[in-house]
């Protein structure tokens, strides 16, 4: 980290807009490009992370302590707003994927009541899911919600696809565990 880097994030963490503003100019690119390949390629999803990614980075500036690099801290907040991007966006897929041919006959015309049970079921199995441990949600979210390959989530978050395999195994279990002690909030 050079001198000015220092002297504008020392700036930033007093209050300048101006400095973080600098920060960010120097590094934007590289911060887009990496936006752009997690979103694979979809430059509006990639621009909202991004625009909100820097937004989260200028009001935790304070956080910053220097053990990594500037670049590698606002890719972590890049990082968790896309999977934070990934949850909201993809919870309904989730549920679709996983009804079988015969639930589809079944449910193509349900009562309001069906719905509303339905969308109950749906809200807490997600606050099952925000309730494991971080590493467990990130990776049920960027496998089960997203419907990211093993390949694409090792070259993500920089594992091994057996890290990501073991680590998936264990958060299915976990979430399992999770919902058989609640199972009175999925009737």
């Amino acid at each position: 980290m050079g001198l000015i880097e220092k002297y504008n994030i020392r700036k930033a963490q007093n209050g300048d807009g101006g400095s973080f503003e600098k920060l960010v100019k120097v590094h934007y690119q590289t911060l887009y490009r990496f936006a752009l390949s997690i979103t694979k390629g979809n430059e509006d999803i990639a621009s909202d992370i991004l625009q909100n990614a820097l937004i989260k980075a200028f009001g935790s500036i304070d956080d910053f302590k220097g053990k990594c690099s500037f670049t590698s801290w606002l890719w972590i907040i890049i990082k968790n707003e896309f999977i934070t991007h990934l949850r909201k966006e993809s919870g309904h897929a989730f549920f679709a994927m996983n009804q079988t041919e015969g639930d589809t006959a079944d449910t193509k015309n349900p009562s309001p009541e069906e719905r509303i049970n339905e969308e109950q079921r749906k809200e807490n199995l997600m606050k099952m899911i925000d309730r494991l441990p971080e590493n467990y949600k990130e990776i049920i979210t960027m496998v089960e919600l997203s419907g990211m390959s093993y390949a694409e989530v090792s070259a993500f978050l920089d594992i091994p696809a057996g890290s990501v395999k073991s680590r998936l195994s264990r958060a299915r279990d976990e979430l399992h565990r999770l919902v058989e002690e609640n199972m009175e909030l999925f009737k």
